[in-house]
């Protein structure tokens, strides 16, 4: 498993856990405002005045912006929900 922590880019949420009989019922609710706002802003920020100074301001400069958006928020948005179930099974079963 990586090192990543699951919780690095979740803001809050709620996990309901409840047992009926035999089975136990998982219920959870992630979200992942603070990871949203940061690289909102850290991206166009940070990122679009170098390319702006560097490429001009033009349709590849917009492109690569909301791509580098995409793959911050996305590619942690994305590890987040796959890895997360299986981290509650496996804190359960401990």
């Amino acid at each position: 498993m990586s090192s990543f922590n699951i919780f690095l880019p979740i803001s809050s949420g709620t996990i309901n856990i409840k047992k009926h009989q035999n089975e136990i019922h998982i219920e959870y609710v992630l979200k992942f405002t603070q990871l949203l706002i940061i690289v909102s802003i850290v991206v166009p920020v940070f990122f679009g005045p170098i390319l702006i100074m560097v490429a001009g301001f033009n349709v590849q400069t917009v492109a690569f912006l909301a791509f580098a958006w995409l793959f911050l928020f996305g590619l942690n948005y994305v590890s987040t929900i796959i890895r997360f179930p299986r981290f509650i099974r496996k804190q359960i079963k401990q």
